[in-house]
């Protein structure tokens, strides 16, 4: 029986655009070492739980957002560090830390009322008052092309200037819908359950048009340079940045697939026996990995950065590295 989680005959060919197959039994399953802080860190981060955000701001530098902070966990070196954003530690709802972003440059952070801009080195923050009501949803872009989406608008973030900008009023979005919005095409994608939606930014008046309708709810869609990505439990889409459904990649047997991570260099998913599946769009090659999880645990999000990989666990951080030699080439 094949291990692998995707059709074998669909796997490197259809995702990564590979002319050669992966036979399941080459794919070997390989090292996934836990990386644990020590424990009154952890105990210290745990206090400032739920954890809303993780990314990989920098190489060997896991950023954690917290309730009412911003934290860096310097993983060589296994130091952890707090830069405290609310005005009180134990904040309400509405003011609770919920998406961290990036310019390029500076660290931001965002609750459903305020912004942060966050200047690590010196310490230094600026904040900024979101003033109309709403839920932050995620951030998006880059250096001069920054956003902030919100249920109820869209905001660009000028990095020169210290404002928010608000560029477009959204109606019908809330926090339990994923969006994803692309500042280089000016579209902004919705998922709503089954249902797919996209919408041009550019023209006020342009209400959203359903691109895909499922019957399995879609789960997540992220984006790298040439295309969409979004998966149901039971398969991956390949889609067009016009919105076009390129490909449906389904998942094997009973396996059901819970996260995804997608970036230009590697494309990771996690099923629901734990185990994590990495490929290389540069050097086509595939890797597994069993994760030490607890069946009770549910995984909100992943992260990956060469051969790092972080989850969400039941709202807290898990950190692994992974046994993967062409991670560390890229």
């Amino acid at each position: 029986m094949s291990h692998l989680g995707f059709k074998r005959l669909l796997l490197l060919g259809s995702l990564l655009s590979s002319p050669t197959l992966s036979h399941a039994s080459q794919i070997e399953l390989a090292t996934a070492r836990e990386i644990r802080l020590p424990p009154y860190q952890q105990a210290a981060l745990l206090k400032d739980s739920p954890i809303n955000d993780v990314d990989f701001q920098q190489l060997d530098t896991l950023t954690i957002l917290g309730r009412s902070s911003i934290w860096h966990w310097d993983i060589p070196a296994s130091n952890l560090q707090r830069l405290q954003l609310t005005q009180s530690p134990n904040p309400p709802e509405s003011s609770s830390l919920r998406r961290l972003g990036s310019d390029g440059i500076s660290e931001f952070a965002a609750s459903d009322t305020r912004l942060y801009q966050v200047a690590w080195s010196s310490k230094r923050v600026l904040e900024f008052d979101l003033k109309l009501p709403g839920q932050t949803l995620n951030f998006s872009g880059s250096g001069d092309n920054f956003w902030l989406l919100r249920s109820t608008q869209l905001v660009q973030i000028d990095r020169y200037g210290k404002t928010v900008m608000p560029q477009l009023s959204l109606k019908g979005l809330n926090e339990q819908d994923r969006a994803l919005y692309d500042p280089l095409r000016h579209r902004l994608w919705v998922i709503q359950r089954n249902t797919l939606l996209s919408q041009d930014t550019t023209d006020k008046n342009n209400a959203p048009k359903v691109m895909l309708r499922l019957k399995q709810r879609i789960l997540d869609i992220q984006s790298t340079k040439h295309e969409l990505v979004a998966h149901t439990n039971h398969a991956v889409m390949r889609i067009s940045h016009e919105g076009k459904l390129k490909r449906a990649i389904p998942v094997e047997g009973r396996r059901q697939l819970v996260a995804m991570t997608i970036t230009d260099s590697q494309h990771g998913y996690l099923f629901d026996d734990h185990i994590v599946e990495i490929y290389s769009t540069k050097s086509r090659q595939g890797r597994r990995f069993r994760l030490p999880l607890e069946n009770n645990e549910k995984v909100s999000l992943m992260r990956i950065n060469r051969n790092l990989l972080v989850l969400l666990a039941n709202d807290k951080p898990r950190l692994f590295t992974l046994d993967t030699p062409f991670g560390r080439q890229e």
